[in-house]
């Protein structure tokens, strides 16, 4: 009988270690094809690193690459001979006319192949559009001036147009330009704060009653902190 039962306790051994062994292979596929698929993750995650890097100036195969790109320090060393223009002045009359603008950015926004800017002088503010075309406008360049911080200083050249809706959000309501240079003259930090939520009064607005939405507000310790 202890035989019998000795050879039994064999006999189940040998099953429990066939039976890992199945376990083991098992599970040595599913680890493979685990790291295969976390390696093709990884491989993604880089190439959208790579089309999400930063961009200051244009690649050499690039069809406009003279019409883009970050300025280096000029030090007073060249004279430009260039004549500015002033937002404030661009109006309906000034439709077809070619201007060049030194400004800050306010805002962008990238859809596609087109972007959308806004851009200030002081109080003054007006919208310019970029539209790939690859004569004046590339994708790379779209990309270049939807990745500029908020804020920077621009070289921004082109063509003065009257939409056919007026641009409400800029003080220069009757026109918009269509960009075709854009230039990165200083690239500012990143800001603590919106502006746009630093202006926002403390009551609730309209907007905000009728969508039911609660929009982002700047404290006066958050103020405090970010002084200069």
């Amino acid at each position: 009988a202890a035989k019998a039962m000795e050879d039994l306790h064999v006999q189940e051994e040998k099953q429990d270690n066939a039976s890992d062994g199945q376990m083991s292979k098992s599970a040595m596929k599913k680890l493979a094809a685990k790291e295969a698929k976390a390696q093709k993750k990884a491989e993604r995650a880089g190439k959208r690193g790579q089309q999400a890097q930063l961009i200051t100036q244009p690649p050499e195969d690039d069809p406009v690459k003279e019409r883009y790109g970050d300025t280096g320090l000029i030090q007073s060393q060249t004279v430009s001979g260039r004549t500015w223009d002033r937002i404030e002045t661009l109006d309906a009359k000034s439709d077809g006319k070619e201007v060049m603008l030194r400004c800050r950015l306010q805002t962008s926004r990238g859809k596609g192949k087109s972007a959308f800017l806004v851009l200030r002088q002081g109080c003054s503010t007006v919208q310019a559009v970029l539209f790939v075309d690859d004569v004046n406008v590339s994708k790379t360049m779209v990309k270049y001036a939807t990745q500029i911080p908020k804020e920077s200083v621009l070289d921004v050249g082109g063509v003065v147009s009257v939409p056919e809706a007026a641009i409400q959000s800029c003080s220069q309501s009757e026109v918009e330009i269509a960009v075709n240079s854009i230039r990165c003259v200083s690239r500012a930090d990143p800001l603590p704060f919106e502006l746009s939520d630093a202006v926002r009064p403390e009551s609730v607005t309209e907007e905000e009653a009728e969508t039911g939405t609660q929009f982002a507000r700047v404290n006066q310790d958050t103020r405090l902190d970010n002084r200069f």
